[in-house]
């Protein structure tokens, strides 16, 4: 291939984005346990259309003795990508005494486990972004961004809560009929580019930190979807401690159903 054609390619492919996704994938590549697969579909119940998305990550581990497979734990991470060369900044709320409550009101957990749903929301509470950081967004922000152009944090929280909402409809991932089933499924955008929280001080006057992720507060109000969602926004450099994070609440979940059904 000649040597000036090729980097007209790849700097397509990094203005694109899809370099961006190429990075992504290759951290959950790294990771054993992880699957990604990019360019799957949905269908959105609002656009009533099928919809690409940009890739999404998958985590599985079952308990078997004698063998029965006792139970099955899966993690689904619903993910866009967004390149972006100016700042994106959260507006944070203050911090919480229970700062994991709206993951708990929010997150989008199925069981077919005798074990109280509450017990395992808490599970995986524990490696959740707003447990560690204490905090939630309000919203987001993109620095710079001119009236007249199009926002991307909106369309890609909406895509990204109903690729999750379509990723509940279909089966669990069942080994027999007395198999426990227990599905995590967390919408995610990953940002190529700046990530910056934005807060008040007791003078009111506005503090400005660069952070690696954020957990943001996101409803949608039409009827086909209505429903309040935790979105988790993290820079794809920071991603690698993301999946650590994600990891964590899964050990969590999984710790439990074993100490259930040991």
């Amino acid at each position: 291939m000649d040597e000036q054609f090729q980097r007209k390619i790849t700097d397509d492919l990094w203005k694109s984005g899809f370099g961006s996704e190429l990075k992504a994938l290759k951290a959950f590549n790294d990771r054993d346990g992880w699957a990604a697969v990019a360019g799957s579909s949905f269908f959105d119940p609002v656009l009533n259309i099928s919809r690409e998305l940009d890739f999404a990550a998958h985590k599985h581990r079952f308990r078997q003795r004698n063998h029965q497979f006792l139970f099955n734990v899966t993690v689904s991470l619903i993910a866009e990508v967004k390149k972006s060369e100016k700042p994106w900044v959260v507006l944070r709320s203050s911090q919480w005494a229970t700062p994991e409550l709206p993951f708990l009101m929010n997150s989008i957990i199925r069981s077919t486990a005798a074990v109280p749903m509450s017990d395992i929301q808490a599970a995986f509470a524990k490696g959740s972004v707003i447990t560690a950081n204490k905090w939630f967004g309000h919203g987001v922000h993109e620095a710079f961004k001119k009236p007249n152009e199009h926002g991307h944090w909106f369309a890609a929280a909406a895509k990204t809560c109903r690729a999750s909402i379509a990723a509940t409809q279909r089966p669990l991932l069942e080994f027999q009929s007395d198999t426990w089933v227990v599905e995590y499924v967390q919408p995610l955008i990953l940002l190529d580019g700046q990530l910056i929280v934005a807060s008040l001080d007791q003078t009111d006057e506005i503090l400005l930190q660069d952070i690696p992720y954020a957990s943001v507060q996101f409803e949608e109000r039409g009827s086909e979807a209505a429903r309040a969602f935790v979105i988790d926004l993290v820079t794809v450099e920071s991603l690698p401690s993301y999946i650590d994070q994600i990891e964590r609440g899964f050990e969590h979940c999984f710790n439990l159903l074993a100490e259930y059904r040991s």
